[in-house]
């Protein structure tokens, strides 16, 4: 499945709440607020991919549980731009 929505329009939909194993976003300003949103759509062990830019944000190191960092790759050396991976943990 496959939505191309913003996510705050996806959020009452209750068949998509614990229904995922990937959600990608870019271009979202990373808050709490907004990573605990998130997290409603994974499954456990789910993976949340955020496209990020130069800017350094520490909820991308150590996100709010349930979810944990797993991994950051760069992504254009120009941009400096990079992939970061949370997961979902098992609760």
């Amino acid at each position: 499945m496959v939505e191309t929505s913003r996510f705050e329009e996806l959020l009452p939909r209750a068949e998509l709440h614990e229904a995922l194993d990937l959600v990608s976003i870019r271009a979202v300003r990373i808050e709490t607020r907004t990573l605990n949103s998130l997290q409603a759509f994974l499954r456990p062990g789910g993976k949340l991919l955020l496209f990020r830019g130069s800017s350094k944000n520490e909820l991308e190191d150590s996100p709010p549980p349930p979810l944990a960092w797993m991994a950051t790759f760069p992504l254009i050396d120009s941009l400096h731009s990079k992939l970061v991976i949370l997961n979902k943990t098992r609760v």
